[in-house]
């Protein structure tokens, strides 16, 4: 890790980026991320991060999605070196996205501002509900479907979801709520 406080809020880190639950690959990632992150300044606490993952070869299979590939970098870059205060929490937004090429790794921004989604609006809408328990819940996407403005083609696509509480974690959101 960088021992000195940096004011850089925009770093590239070079590695294999590796997916929660991605053994010893995984332990490489998160040893590349803590070696080649800035600590924050300490007076400012950064409430956004965008990631762009570059993935390399043999990397386009399962396990690749965007909040596995986040989990390893959040745990080390947040809880690890302090960025957002040290807490998942005061996140108030993140975005991500994913590319092939190289050289893999990821570029990792940290920010105040409000982030922006551009292009066509395909969904919006206020889910009240109950958090779904699996991505099969019928409720949830029989609410989806009835929010739906267009269709989702092949390309390039973006979400912006926004929590109502401090407490929801983005790990539920794509395997449902632990049974706690």
């Amino acid at each position: 890790m960088n021992e000195a406080y940096g004011s850089a809020d925009e770093w590239v880190v070079g590695g294999r980026p590796t997916p929660f639950a991605g053994g010893e690959n995984e332990r490489r990632w998160k040893a590349a991320l803590a070696e080649q992150s800035p600590l924050p300044a300490p007076e400012v606490i950064a409430t956004t991060v965008d990631v762009g993952f570059v993935l390399g070869p043999g990397q386009d299979g399962a396990g690749c999605d965007l909040d596995n590939l986040l989990d390893p970098v959040l745990s080390v870059v947040v809880n690890r070196v302090g960025w957002a205060g040290g807490r998942r929490p005061n996140l108030l937004g993140i975005s991500a996205s994913k590319r092939f090429g190289a050289p893999a790794g990821a570029t990792i921004r940290f920010g105040a501002q409000e982030q922006q989604v551009s292009g066509e609006l395909l969904l919006d809408g206020v889910y009240a509900g109950p958090l779904p328990r699996s991505a099969l819940d019928p409720v949830f996407a029989d609410w989806v479907a009835l929010h739906m403005r267009g269709v989702l083609g092949d390309g390039y696509a973006a979400l912006l979801l926004s929590f109502a509480g401090t407490r929801i974690n983005l790990g539920d959101t794509g395997t449902g709520r632990s049974s706690r």
